[in-house]
C-alpha cells in the first residue's frame, strides 16, 4: 500500500504541474498575471505530492530497503505518471481538467483549444 501511495503521489504531482502550464497557456493577454498568480497557488499543491514522494523514498532508505525495491518504486512511480499523462491527452479529459481547475482557482473559463500534437 505504501508503494502505491508513492506511485500516486508522483502521478498527481506531475498532472498538477502539466495542467497548471496548460491552464496558463489558455490565458488571454489581458489576464495573464491573474492566471500566473492563481496557478502558482495550484502548483504548491503539486509540490506537496512530490515532497510526499521524496519523503517516502527517504523512509525506504532509512529502513534499509534494497536497491531493487527502491528502483522498482521509482520506475513504477514514473510509469504511473506517464500512464496518467497518456490518459490525460487522449480524449476530452484534458478539456475537463482545465475547466475544473479554472473553476477551482476562480479564473475565467478559457476557450480551450486542443493541443496540436494530439492525434485525431
Amino acid at each position: 500500500m505504501f508503494y502505491i501511495t508513492l506511485m500516486v503521489a508522483v502521478a498527481v504531482s506531475s498532472i498538477i504541474e502539466t495542467s497548471s502550464w496548460n491552464l496558463r497557456s489558455q490565458a488571454s493577454r489581458d489576464n495573464k498575471g491573474l492566471f500566473i498568480a492563481r496557478t502558482n497557488i495550484y502548483l504548491y499543491g503539486g509540490r506537496f505530492f512530490f515532497l510526499a514522494f521524496s519523503t517516502g523514498l527517504a523512509y525506504l532508505v532509512d529502513i534499509n530497503a534494497t536497491l531493487v525495491e527502491i528502483s522498482l518504486v521509482i520506475f513504477s512511480s514514473y510509469m504511473s505518471a506517464a500512464l496518467a499523462h497518456t490518459l490525460l491527452i487522449s480524449g476530452n479529459i484534458s478539456n475537463l481538467l482545465v475547466k475544473s481547475c479554472a473553476r477551482l482557482l476562480r479564473l475565467p473559463l478559457p476557450r480551450y483549444q486542443r493541443p496540436s500534437f494530439v492525434l485525431q
